[in-house]
């Protein structure tokens, strides 16, 4: 049976950015349909032994999208920057963060689902709250947070 190398570019970067890259979360990213995924499979078309089907969940709306790429194409992977912030306030849908320069940040959203109902309750009660984001292709989310030590 033929192996084919399914490898990963980096489109130009210094060594220096991908050490900063940080580790990926559990699976490696790229850039599938235009969009940061986490990839979930990778494997030969049944259509075509020159082809590839690249499977992935969106990193940010966690929708699965897959690609049909020829195996001579590059899967592009991505530089993933995580950052820490201090919760200032909640404006709906938009959180007013504050970088630990002392910056004020109010370009990321609340997050979906379970996590965006407990960061508003927990900062509802008065907590100090330190979210952890994740940042790729433009893109930034809310991915954690905790009470921020005192």
């Amino acid at each position: 049976m033929k192996s084919h190398n399914i490898g990963f570019e980096t489109d130009n970067l210094s060594y220096e950015e991908l050490e900063r890259a940080g580790p990926p979360m559990c699976k490696p990213q790229a850039n599938i349909l235009r969009r940061p995924v986490r990839i979930i499979d990778i494997y030969l078309s049944t259509i075509s032994t020159r082809k590839m089907v690249v499977r992935g969940v969106d990193v940010f709306t966690d929708k699965k999208l897959e690609q049909i790429l020829y195996l001579k194409d590059p899967v592009v992977a991505l530089v993933v920057s995580h950052a820490e912030y201090t919760l200032i306030n909640i404006d709906a849908p938009i959180l007013n963060l504050l970088t630990d320069d002392g910056e004020p940040k109010d370009d990321v959203n609340v997050p979906d689902g379970s996590l965006g109902t407990r960061l508003a309750a927990d900062f509802a009660l008065g907590k100090e709250l330190r979210v952890r984001t994740v940042a790729m292709m433009g893109e930034e989310r809310v991915v954690s947070y905790k009470e921020a030590a005192d």
